[in-house]
């Protein structure tokens, strides 16, 4: 299952209860039927709901075709890919460190960079928008994730290859949100007690990426995941 997002204030936007630092691992699955030519936020955490000045994030950039991992705080770590996914569910992880770059992977293809960028404390979660209301994001979103460490190859190729979440370094997983049902606001099902998901303007959608598995099933409060 998956949400719309109609490039206009659509959103799901939380907050984790305890903040994440560097280094971390963000998933999301992706569908547009044309490439924006601007930045259109799919997954971001942030430090505050005021700026985008420390904060990790997957999204469109401005360039045709190219999609970014990108962290931001004093200075700026970014990778570009360029890839013509119009149409076709796409999966997508950035990888941010504070000490040996970062990495990003879309579908089969891989960029890397060598810039260190040390974000303050990120606990707001944005999905479809940042966290404070810019860069509104035109088509689907499935599958979002964090993990508070750095994915190995290994482990980004399962998510890659449409193996949810839930069964990718569960001891790491502090936010995963399966979106399959129509309902106002969407449970964590990661480690951290909060990150409710609170959907405003998007549409919730039966279009769903190819993943792997039966669906999973959930006691969220007490932090475990069981399939």
């Amino acid at each position: 299952m998956s949400y719309f997002f109609d490039g206009s204030n659509s959103s799901l936007l939380g907050q984790f209860n305890t903040a994440l630092q560097q280094p971390v691992s963000i998933g999301i699955w992706f569908r547009i039927l044309a490439h924006p030519l601007q930045a259109d936020c799919m997954l971001q955490l942030n430090n505050d709901q005021v700026d985008s000045e420390d904060i990790v994030i997957i999204r469109t950039d401005a360039t045709a075709d190219t999609y970014q991992g990108r962290a931001d705080a004093l200075n700026l770590a970014a990778c570009n890919i360029v890839r013509a996914a119009v149409g076709a569910w796409t999966p997508a992880i950035w990888i941010s460190t504070n000490t040996a770059g970062g990495k990003f992977f879309l579908a089969d293809q891989v960029n890397t960079s060598g810039i260190n960028v040390i974000c303050a404390p990120m606990a707001f979660i944005g999905v479809g928008e940042t966290t404070h209301l810019t860069q509104d994001f035109s088509g689907w979103l499935a599958e979002p994730a964090v993990w508070d460490r750095v994915l190995t190859d290994e482990e980004a190729a399962l998510y890659l290859a449409g193996n949810r979440a839930a069964v990718i370094a569960e001891a790491n997983l502090r936010g995963y949100w399966p979106m399959d049902e129509d309902s106002p606001t969407h449970a964590n099902l990661g480690l951290d007690t909060g990150g409710l998901l609170t959907v405003t303007g998007a549409t919730f959608d039966a279009d769903h990426p190819p993943i792997l598995g039966p669906p999973v099933v959930t006691e969220p409060l007490m932090g475990q995941i069981m399939m």
